[in-house]
Order: structure tokens, then C-alpha cells, then sequence
């Protein structure tokens, strides 16, 4: 299977780094049109300019991939961070300091599940406004996801579901997603970030389809460590290399987390940024075929507390 660095177009979309560097209290939340800009693109002709924004960047997209030269690949990538799930609220409860020390590490507090966390009903308020917005943004022209795909988390899988189930049903276009193992969290010591069985997830979504090779129960997850920041982004760095080499078109989704989000920013050579529950962003995204992946060994710990 081929390896690809991969390069987010800049200019394309609005860029959000200064503005969270500036303030680090600042979470991005989805923005109109996802915060396309109004502009001309590189061999734009008097019928391009004449578009509408999301319609102009789909030609350009299209004239990106016919005009390729070796093996190179362009894809728009949309990615949600999944809704509120009883962990995020559990945090807002507690206080991150209890949290960290002692409740993370807890499979349930009070018949609250925290293990795998669910969505909370404010999660899921926030999915269902995100599926209107998204209504929205297809209205303008923004090409509809020909490849969605999601991270095991119950969580993640919630959202994908409420956000592009109705939307495909509107298209008659039948919701399959596909979900990846490594589309998953960085993986903490907390119970949250462990995924449930194999089982489960076909018997609760079994609109699903499930990655070759995704085991029965989660064998990354361990309770005594965190990931490395390195293996974190190299596990992102394969992850879209399987989307770029198995999807079928040119716009993909995924349905991630919040570090997920901003991993896949870093791979993608951005300065990373925080973003808010139940939000959705985007990215233009180029892969340029190499010997061999890039190797994330010297990454800094620069993501905690996203």
C-alpha cells in the first residue's frame, strides 16, 4: 500500500491558529460554510469564477486530481469531533482535578457509564443542530461525503450517525460507514477512551461496516499508560493513509475526538487548534507519494488538554 505526506492547502479555509494561539481558552465551533473563503483558485476559468464558493473549490478539486502527476492525490476532508459525552460532562462536574486523580480511571460514577462514554443528551442536541447546519452547507454547494468514516467510540459513532444518516436518507444514498480502529482517541489511562467489543458495535450499529483485521475486544487500551504523542500522530499518519488508498471518491469524513482532530491537523503539516463538542471543520488536503511514512519520533508534547 503506498505511503503519503500529506500537505492541508493553506488559504482555502479560514485559519483558526492565531486566534486560538492568542488565546488558549478559545475552541473553534463550526463555522458557516465551514469556513470556506470567497476566492479564485489557480486556472480558474470566466465559468469557475462565476460559482459559488463551494461549487468553485469543487472544480478545483476535481481539476487538482485530473492535473495529478505522479501518483499525487487530493482529497477534502471534513472532520467531526463527536458531541458532550457523559465523560466531558463528568469533568464539568468534578473538576479536572478530581478527574485526572481519580474518577477517569472509574468504569461508572452513580450508574453513569464513563467506559466507552456515551453521549449526553446535550451531545446529542448538539449532533442533531449539526445535521441542520450541514443541511445548510450541501444547500451552498458543499460536495456531499462520498466516504464516511468513524472512530469505535460510542461516542463518535453516535455523532456520524445523527449528523449524515438523515442526510443520506434525504439522498436515497444508503449510510455505511466504515470505522477505523486508529480514527480513535489518543489513548489515555482513562476508561473513556477504551472501546467496546466488536460484537457490540455490529449489534448497535449495524449500519456499520468494520475495518479488516478489527478485533473482538480492544487491544490497544491499557490502564497503567498513555500514548506518546509520537505514536499518537503515527497512528493518524496510517489512518489517513488507508483513507487516501481505499476511498472511493474525492471527499471523505471522519468522525474523531478532540486530540484525534488535532493530530490529524499536525499530520497534515497545520499548526493545531482546539475545537468544541459537535463540531465539524475542513481541510483540502494533498498527498504526495514517498518511500516510506514519516516518521513522528521527535513530536512534542504539544496536544495535552485539547
Amino acid at each position: 500500500m503506498p505511503h503519503y505526506k500529506f500537505h492541508a492547502l493553506p488559504d482555502i479555509f479560514f485559519d483558526f491558529a492565531p486566534k486560538c494561539a492568542a488565546d488558549p481558552s478559545f475552541k473553534v465551533t463550526t463555522q458557516p460554510d465551514l469556513a470556506l473563503l470567497d476566492r479564485a483558485y489557480p486556472g480558474d476559468d470566466e465559468a469557475a469564477a462565476a460559482l459559488p464558493p463551494w461549487k468553485r473549490l469543487a472544480a478545483y478539486l476535481e481539476r487538482l486530481n485530473a492535473e495529478a502527476q505522479n501518483g499525487e492525490k487530493y482529497k477534502l476532508v471534513y472532520l467531526t469531533r463527536h458531541g458532550v459525552g457523559d465523560h466531558n460532562a463528568m469533568i464539568r462536574k468534578v473538576g479536572q482535578k478530581a478527574w485526572d486523580e481519580t474518577i477517569s480511571k472509574l468504569e461508572s460514577v452513580n450508574g453513569i457509564l464513563l467506559a466507552d462514554a456515551r453521549l449526553v443528551q446535550e451531545g446529542i442536541d448538539q449532533a442533531t443542530h449539526l445535521s441542520t447546519l450541514w443541511a445548510e452547507f450541501l444547500e451552498h454547494g458543499a460536495p456531499f461525503p462520498t466516504d464516511l468514516y468513524s472512530s469505535p467510540l460510542t461516542r463518535c459513532l453516535q455523532t456520524s450517525k445523527l449528523v449524515f444518516a438523515p442526510l443520506c436518507a434525504e439522498r436515497a444514498i444508503p449510510y455505511h460507514p466504515t470505522v477505523k480502529e486508529f480514527l480513535r482517541e489518543r489513548m489515555t489511562d482513562h476508561t473513556c477512551d477504551r472501546r467496546s467489543s466488536r460484537s457490540y458495535i455490529t449489534e448497535t450499529f449495524p449500519e456499520y461496516r468494520i475495518e479488516d483485521g478489527f478485533t473482538e475486544t480492544d487491544e490497544l487500551w491499557r490502564s497503567d499508560r498513555w500514548e506518546p504523542m509520537h505514536e499518537h500522530l503515527q497512528r493518524k499518519q496510517a489512518v489517513l493513509e488507508d483513507v487516501f488508498n481505499e476511498a472511493q471518491g474525492n471527499v471523505v469524513s471522519l468522525a474523531m475526538h478532540s486530540m484525534a482532530v488535532a493530530a490529524t491537523m499536525r499530520v497534515c503539516g497545520m499548526k493545531e487548534y482546539r475545537v468544541r463538542e459537535g463540531t465539524s471543520h475542513a481541510l483540502l488536503v494533498k498527498a504526495v507519494p514517498v518511500d516510506k511514512s514519516p516518521a513522528y519520533s521527535e513530536a512534542k508534547e504539544e496536544l495535552e488538554g485539547l
